[in-house]
């Protein structure tokens, strides 16, 4: 592929990148019939790629474009869709997908249906065009350097402008600062707590004598016993009031559901309202927290806060139930306390009344629940979204954690009764899926949530705090390496990468539960790391980011005298900006004096005007935080002796701690042969040796070939080699034997800190060639199979050490 070839591809990237969402909520029938058997619930675009939600009737799905297709198993549970199977649901993203086809059982061809009309791509492409413009003219200088010299940096920098990194989908944002203590306005009359009861004892038991305990605001208790069978519930009702003679005991002679026991408690309600479950346990000044939306605005009706089991009001991972330990819903509670009240509320399509305030104002325009909904479930969100119709606002909130043990009173039925009523409200509110949608895409509430998972994590410990890039590689397979070892251990880990947007960071935070993460403020950083108790602060690798030193600083002033911090040394960044070492005439520097670094500072300075004036500045700031660590580490002897060079000051305090990489792959099986095929493996970038394969590639004829498992810079690529793309680890060996594979090369130019590649290539048992530099010059050397070159050495004599790896050569 030329330079233009890969202009083009990105130039077609960037073009999805500027598409609009594709809004209307679309049918997907039955060919023959013209039975609805689906819908498209959602048909947008972010960041390139068309995200779909949706549900259908159907085994499988294909979404299509002009060059590949990629099946889907629906396998998301759509409780609101009656249907035959459970999991009938999809979310699926695909960049510049056409079509959509299913297929059903009782028809031969599968049935297809366009996401968008070619108008629309015409606009796509004139809207895109349009916005070229100014980064082009932003953009001439590397432009230049691109197309007329081949500048593979230049390249780079254009893709990230063209181009939005990260994930697939814009990541949820917050916005406004969430940390700040704010007093909550008073309470001036009592609240009515509504406790619906149905057995459960033991829940009621704790349920009650946390709100006894825990509630110091005015309030009124309403208990609604529901027909309770087991006798001991009645007893203990009774005795509650005998201690208590300021409850109101309701009691049913037969089982009325729990709308009917909230109506029933309702009826008997003056003022402001919490409907509180009876396996839901509140926390120490609770009510204060969850009243202040509603005393503060008239407009607001009802109030949900955070839990581990409350749908889109979950923490640590929305829609996800989780199991606490005893005490670890107050260790969450005291960190959602810190939040600011206003910040850290948001508004919601709905509440969920396992713990719902309900205003006075909207309760006597809407006085009770919908008797439809018989025993219960999704009778709090016809009451919102009646209430919404008149003007009123939902909010969740933040600032208040509950726990709630989910569904104990009300049986195995579970399940039936939320399609039943599920049904109901998709009938009635058809745009309510398509809300709920939003709310998750955007996860107002993702600061709040970000703060309580961190809170969630099981530590035994301190809390590992990883500041990592978006650039994937060895150092990604590391960083992921150790986030599932805690997984597996039940325990959590947080990472800190930067955001294009300099005023924020992107924060991940990984529990068993599964992963939240958004893009919050730098100020707030602070606020995040003092959630664990200790923390260990690891810099992973900051290359590429915008500003690395601020966000580097902003993590350093949040230690405490108790954490940890320490520094690996996955490349140079912090020596150089050149993180790999490679000046501006394209050649490892060799890391000369600082005068003689200067000039090639010079030129990446002009490229990212962010950085320090000088080199010096540079390495000071990085020193900061090398002198502060508990532990400097780096992969190998020859990064050690680079760091060292750079700081001779902290040569005692250098460690060296080779990777041990897992799965490695196995042994491959060699065959005679009068045919060389060189391997390599990974992304071939220009400091991978991308230059040195395109001089090579002069070379092949039909008894040596070039294969790169993996890719090459496009700027580098050759009709000459085969290119195979994207690979998994477990497929290194079978990829070898299919393509025969005769000797491997890491065609580096930079001397790699760790090469994980290497050691994959080694472990086939494969000979493998090398420069005589950096970690993968000391790999080689140790393995039998390796085999070490000077990096002087010219393609013809290349290609003659390569010819001698035949077997019997």
């Amino acid at each position: 592929m030329s330079r233009l070839d890969a202009a083009r591809r990105v130039l077609s990237d960037f073009h999805w990148t500027r598409a609009r969402s594709v809004a209307r909520r679309r049918a997907l029938r039955h060919p023959e019939s013209r039975k609805i058997v689906g819908y498209l619930d959602r048909v947008q675009v972010f960041n390139g790629h068309m995200i779909i939600d949706g549900w259908v009737d159907a085994p499988e799905i294909r979404l299509m474009t002009d060059f590949e297709t990629r099946s889907v198993l629906p396998d998301l549970h759509r409780a609101d869709v009656p249907a035959n199977r459970e999991m009938i649901g999809f979310h699926v993203s695909m960049r510049g997908a056409r079509y959509l086809a299913y297929d059903l059982p009782d028809i031969g061809m599968p049935a297809q249906l366009r996401l968008h009309s070619p108008w629309y791509r015409v606009q796509n492409f004139l809207r895109a065009s349009f916005s070229l413009i100014p980064v082009a003219t932003g953009s001439l200088r590397d432009l230049s350097r691109y197309f007329l010299k081949g500048d593979t940096h230049a390249g780079d920098r254009l893709e990230r402008r063209l181009l939005p990194s990260g994930s697939e989908e814009r990541l949820p944002l917050t916005r406004q600062p969430i940390f700040g203590h704010r007093p909550c306005p008073p309470i001036h009359d009592p609240v009515d707590i509504i406790v619906p009861v149905y057995d459960a004892l033991s829940d009621l038991q704790i349920c009650l004598n946390r709100l006894q305990q825990n509630t110091s605001a005015p309030y009124r208790l309403i208990i609604v016993d529901d027909a309770s069978p087991d006798p001991a519930v009645g007893a203990f009702l009774r005795d509650w009031c005998k201690a208590y003679p300021d409850t109101l005991l309701l009691t049913h002679d037969r089982n009325a559901g729990f709308v009917g026991a909230i109506n029933h408690g309702l009826d008997h309600s003056r003022g402001h309202v919490v409907i509180l479950n009876s396996d839901a346990f509140v926390p120490e000044g609770w009510l204060e927290r969850l009243m202040a939306p509603l005393v503060a605005d008239k407009q607001v009706a009802s109030v949900t806060p955070m839990s581990n089991d409350a749908e889109i009001f979950c923490a640590p991972v929305e829609c996800t139930r989780t199991d606490l330990r005893p005490g670890k819903a107050d260790q969450i509670d005291r960190i959602a306390q810190r939040l600011d009240w206003q910040a850290a509320q948001c508004n919601a399509p709905t509440g969920v009344g396992f713990c719902m305030a309900m205003s006075r104002r909207w309760l006597d325009q809407v006085p009770r629940f919908d008797p439809a909904f018989g025993m219960g479930y999704g009778e709090e969100v016809d009451w919102c979204r009646k209430t919404a119709a008149l003007g009123a606002r939902h909010v969740g909130l933040g600032t208040l954690f509950v726990e709630h043990r989910g569904g104990a009173s009300f049986g195995a039925d579970k399940q039936k009764r939320v399609q039943k009523n599920n049904g109901i409200i998709s009938g009635r509110y058809r745009g309510y899926h398509r809300l709920v949608s939003e709310f998750r895409r955007i996860d107002p509430m993702v600061g709040a949530r970000l703060a309580l998972a961190i809170a969630a994590i099981d530590n035994g410990g301190h809390v590992p705090v990883y500041l990592g890039h978006r650039l994937g590689g060895g150092a990604e397979f590391w960083l992921l390496d150790k986030i599932h070892e805690r997984l597996k251990a039940g325990a959590g880990s947080v990472v800190i990468r930067d955001d294009d947007d300099m005023r924020r960071c992107v924060l991940e935070v990984h529990t068993p539960a599964g992963v939240t993460k958004g893009a919050v403020f730098m100020k707030d950083l602070p606020g995040f790391l003092a959630v664990p108790e200790k923390m260990s602060l690891i810099y992973s690798c900051l290359a590429d980011s915008k500003n690395p030193q601020k966000l580097l600083q902003a993590c350093l002033r949040a230690l405490r005298p108790d954490d940890r911090l320490v520094v690996l040394f996955h490349d140079f960044f912090p020596i150089c900006p050149s993180y790999n070492l490679i000046g501006h005439d394209q050649r490892f520097c060799g890391l000369p004096a600082p005068d003689a670094c200067q000039k090639c500072y010079g030129a990446l300075r002009g490229s990212s005007p962010h950085l320090p004036g000088t080199i010096s500045e540079w390495r000071k700031g990085w020193l900061h935080a090398v002198s502060r660590a508990d532990e400097v580490v780096v992969f190998s002897h020859d990064s050690r002796q680079h760091v060292v060079a750079v700081w001779p000051d902290i040569a005692g305090r250098v460690s060296v701690k080779p990777h041990k990489p897992h799965h490695l792959p196995r042994q491959v099986t060699r065959k005679p042969g009068d045919k060389v095929v060189v391997g390599l493996l990974g992304g071939i970038g220009y400091p991978k040796g991308a230059g040195v394969i395109k001089q090579l590639a002069t070379l092949t004829d039909d008894r040596f070939q070039i294969v790169v498992i993996g890719k090459i810079d496009p700027a580098y690529s050759d009709p000459r080699i085969t290119i195979h793309g994207k690979y998994m680890r477990k497929e290194i060996a079978s990829l070898a034997e299919r393509y025969g594979i005769t000797c491997w090369f890491n065609a580096s130019i930079w001397p790699e800190t760790f090469s994980y590649a290497v050691h994959e290539c080694l472990a086939t048992g494969i000979p493998v060639y090398g420069f005589d530099l950096g970690a993968q010059g000391e790999a080689l050397t140790a393995h039998p199979n390796g085999r070490v070159i000077a990096l002087e050495t010219d393609m013809p004599a290349l290609k003659a050490l390569f010819s001698a790896s035949l077997v019997g050569a």
